[in-house]
């Protein structure tokens, strides 16, 4: 998928739940795609995860990052969802994504 195709989705998922607008209520985007969202204890390199079960969804983020790191990673799992387990028959799928300091 190219960047254009890309932007025009995300542009479409933010239209479709109604929350095109700044800044982007990214937890009510998460809760009207059917994902759950909640902080939860990790490990400090471990940002976040999307487990998938059946038709149901979760996104955990780690309650210790910066709020703006938070954000950026519940988007990032619904672009998890939408991308790799949505509509992909639906059989069980975690992501669970580790970020990288770059000195």
């Amino acid at each position: 998928m190219s960047r254009t195709e890309l932007e025009a989705k995300a542009e479409q998922i933010l239209r479709d739940t109604d929350c095109y607008r700044v800044p982007i209520p990214i937890r009510v985007v998460a809760q009207r795609l059917g994902l759950a969202t909640e902080a939860v204890v990790l490990k400090e390199d471990t940002s976040g995860m999307l487990v998938v079960e059946g038709a149901v969804g979760a996104i955990g983020y780690n309650a210790s990052h910066a709020p703006v790191r938070q954000r950026f990673t519940i988007a990032h799992e619904i672009a998890h969802h939408l991308l790799h387990a949505k509509n992909k028959n639906y059989r069980s799928k975690v992501f669970i994504d580790r970020f990288v300091t770059f000195r």
